[in-house]
């Protein structure tokens, strides 16, 4: 109302009011005062208006302040809390950025519009979304159940559209740490146990778990090739498959196996067939194509078959003792049985013998022949002269004069001469005969073709010689 002076007729009321409504300026020409309704809104139809700087105030303190500052905008409460209560519908904060600050200005929320989430703590920034999902800045996110409930991160993968992309981690109230996928219901593929062992699982089943003295293997434990299993604090011992070969290598120390069971078994083939077989408190026992041959006793061994002994080796018998003499071998290294077929012959000429009986047997231990032979002749023709001999013995003997350790005895025979005796003749497979001249005499000469019935000739000798 713009006036300077009211006059009476300006002071009149020209009509009765209601509660609510205010006394405002008549139009017209009629002039005086109405009652009228306010309109709507604080201020008007177009609202309050407040100066930069100008507060609203609330409060008997003036505790909540809002107003503009030329630049910013401010809501300022500075007792209690400051609640903002929707009870119907939504709360929007619209803005291309939002911060949320602590009173000194310290950095607690940001949100970016098409942009990042970003959450602080004492200004420093430790959880933001990304394009691709979000990041944890710092070295520890905490994922806290309630009494009695488990914590648990599940990391769902390609839309979680199928059963495969579901996995999770769990820490059960129980103090199971697990890793877990999803086939319809939850299957373990770790379990770890505090203050207990920790297991690992191939289809829910456990594989391998950890022992309070080491590891537990449920099922087979596989190398591929040239992959070893390595013990010692210098890998000393290896075993390992070459692609080839299999390999056990130890390069300090011996190697020990125990078994304090009945026996250890070594054994060749998918048929189990042994090889070597070791019992407890008794024998070592050696098989040839599963069949033994080859026992200890508390005696010594049992062989069942052949000993072979290769040439130029033999038994040795250095650990025995030695006699009083001149030991010079201990090595046997030779044994053989067989059978000869001796002949008569003479040192001139020995014309043409038929024989009924020719057989000579020996058996030779080391360096010593011993041998039987019985000569029959069944004929003779042609002529006969010089020294009788009897050819075709095994072995010669050495290029050594005398013959040493031979001895001959002549059984049977003959002969037309008294006290026949044999001498091996010098580096051939011969026996030679001598006669002595005398029943006490020393002297010898040989037996010849005119002093034996060469029709029927029979000699009958065993004897012993070296080779």
């Amino acid at each position: 109302m713009a006036l300077t002076q009211a006059s009476e007729e300006g002071l009149k009321i020209s009509n009765a009011g209601t509660n609510g409504q205010y006394l405002q300026k008549q139009s017209g020409n009629t002039g005086g005062l109405t009652w009228a309704d306010v309109p709507a809104g604080v201020g008007g139809a177009t609202g309050v208006d407040f100066n930069d700087n100008v507060k609203i105030r609330s409060g008997t303190g003036n505790d909540l302040e809002i107003y503009h500052d030329a630049t910013n905008s401010y809501i300022t409460n500075t007792t209690g809390n400051l609640i903002v209560k929707d009870t119907t519908g939504q709360i929007f904060l619209q803005s291309t950025i939002v911060n949320i600050e602590s009173e000194d200005g310290e950095a607690q929320a940001k949100f970016t519009a098409d942009g990042a989430v970003e959450l602080y703590y004492d200004n420093s920034k430790k959880f933001e979304t990304t394009s691709g999902g979000a990041k944890v800045n710092g070295n520890t996110l905490i994922i806290r159940g309630g009494e009695g409930e488990t914590a648990v991160l599940e990391l769902v993968s390609d839309e979680g559209d199928d059963a495969a992309d579901n996995w999770r981690i769990i820490n059960e109230n129980t103090g199971e740490f697990k890793l877990q996928n999803y086939t319809g219901s939850w299957e373990t593929n770790l379990k770890a146990i505090g203050n207990a062992g920790t297991y690992l699982y191939h289809n829910n089943t456990a594989k391998l778990w950890t022992e309070s003295w080491g590891v537990s293997i449920d099922g087979n434990f596989a190398l591929g090739d040239t992959e070893k299993l390595i013990c010692g604090g210098s890998d000393d011992f290896q075993i390992y498959h070459s692609g080839s070969n299999t390999f056990f290598e130890n390069t300090t120390g011996n190697v020990y196996f125990r078994n304090d069971g009945s026996s250890t078994y070594f054994q060749m083939g998918s048929g189990n067939e042994d090889g070597i077989a070791i019992a407890k408190d008794d024998g070592v026992f050696l098989y040839f194509d599963g069949t033994q041959k080859f026992q200890t006793t508390s005696t010594g061994v049992t062989v069942t078959g052949n000993i072979a002994v290769p040439s130029g080796n033999g038994i040795d018998f250095s650990a025995t003792a030695n006699s009083g003499g001149t030991m010079s071998n201990e090595l046997l290294d030779d044994y053989e049985e067989g059978t000869f077929t001796p002949t008569y012959l003479f040192h001139s000429s020995t014309g043409t013998f038929g024989y009924s009986t020719q057989t000579g047997t020996y058996t030779k231990i080391g360096n010593r022949v011993f041998f039987s032979l019985i000569i029959i002749a069944s004929s003779h023709s042609g002529t006969s002269s010089g020294n009788l001999m009897i050819a075709g013995l095994p072995y010669a003997v050495p290029a050594t004069t005398p013959i040493p350790g031979s001895c001959f005895f002549i059984i049977g025979g003959n002969f037309t001469t008294n006290y026949g005796v044999a001498l091996q003749t010098n580096t051939s497979e011969r026996i030679e005969f001598y006669r002595q001249l005398t029943s006490t005499g020393a002297n010898y000469s040989a037996v010849e073709a005119s002093d034996v019935a060469l029709g029927g000739l029979y000699i009958k000798v065993q004897g012993q010689y070296l080779t």
